[in-house]
């Protein structure tokens, strides 16, 4: 048995991978290893006290952030570190919205204590972390996984701060409720219906991938059909979320609203319908992924601007 890695992923990873090894190495950041604390938790504070944050967690009813990371060689660690996590809004934020957790496995061995290595390998695999940085987002109570998210070089605070907010509205009870009581009731109903459905498909994907599928003609239609699947939910979803935020604008600022999110749509489908066709890993389709994806980042951008 082989794990299926489609041609998709195959082309993603080597553009990633590239890219990391482009990236500068620099030693300041929000998450360097120095100013992680080593014992006790704080909101808003990284700390590699998995257990402390747990019980901060449940105390202050805050979801968990636990990021997966190589703090000393990871150069997409390091880039998330200098671009998100350092910066003041991003820390405004998690001060009043997070518990922050460091699970690292750098390469300078001192930097972790030793207590800690045995657990983290257990927490890495039991989130089935697969690379770094991979940032899991738990709920308060009973760490059970709301969603994750990824490195990108186009991320901001604001942006990932978007993402952050997204996945609490869509994943959580509070923030589902919160979410759709703005909502018309068809609006609410469709919304909640459409978090179901994703939900359903995420975790069939999940538990098919855990089953190590083989890398076969079949399987890999397979995957690429719960590509399809959750990408058409997921724009259903976000269908909904900008018609209500264009009804919370004036008529200019609106019309701005509908038409980037048009264009979105047009350049994300574009993307999606290319990536479908399993391109060739070679130089080429690197530049040309690169290209729509940092396309259809710069438009969610402008988007976000919205919100």
């Amino acid at each position: 048995m082989h794990t299926i890695i489609p041609s998709r992923i195959r082309t993603i990873t080597s553009i990633l991978t590239l890219a990391a090894f482009m990236l500068p190495l620099w030693t300041p950041s929000t998450t360097a290893a120095e100013e992680v604390m080593k014992e006790g938790a704080k909101v808003g504070a990284w700390t590699m006290d998995y257990s402390a944050a747990k019980d901060l967690a449940a105390e202050k009813n805050l979801p968990l952030f636990v990021n997966f990371t190589g703090s000393d060689w990871c150069g997409w660690c390091k880039l998330m570190d200098g671009n998100v996590f350092a910066k003041e809004k991003w820390q405004e934020f998690a001060a009043e919205n997070l518990v922050l957790v460091t699970i690292d496995f750098p390469q300078d061995e001192s930097i972790v204590p030793a207590a800690y290595k045995e657990r983290n390998q257990a927490l890495a695999q039991q989130y089935g972390v697969q690379g770094y940085p991979t940032y899991v987002l738990l709920t308060s109570d009973k760490n059970e996984e709301i969603g994750r998210l990824s490195a990108s070089r186009e991320a901001t605070p604001e942006s990932f701060i978007k993402q952050v907010e997204m996945m609490l509205r869509r994943n959580t009870d509070k923030g589902l409720n919160t979410y759709t009581k703005q909502l018309t009731d068809e609006q609410a109903s469709a919304y909640r219906t459409g978090v179901q459905k994703l939900n359903k498909v995420e975790q069939e994907l999940q538990s098919w991938i855990g089953n190590q599928p083989e890398n076969n003609e079949e399987n890999m239609k397979k995957f690429l059909g719960y590509q399809q699947q959750i990408s058409s939910l997921q724009r259903e979803l976000r269908d909904i979320e900008v018609a209500y935020l264009a009804s919370t604008l004036d008529d200019k600022k609106a019309k701005e609203l509908r038409d980037l999110y048009a264009k979105m749509k047009e350049r994300s489908t574009e993307l999606q319908n290319w990536l479908m066709t399993q391109p060739a890993e070679n130089a080429e389709n690197m530049e040309k992924f690169q290209k729509l994806s940092t396309e259809v980042q710069a438009l969610e951008e402008q988007i976000a601007a919205y919100e």
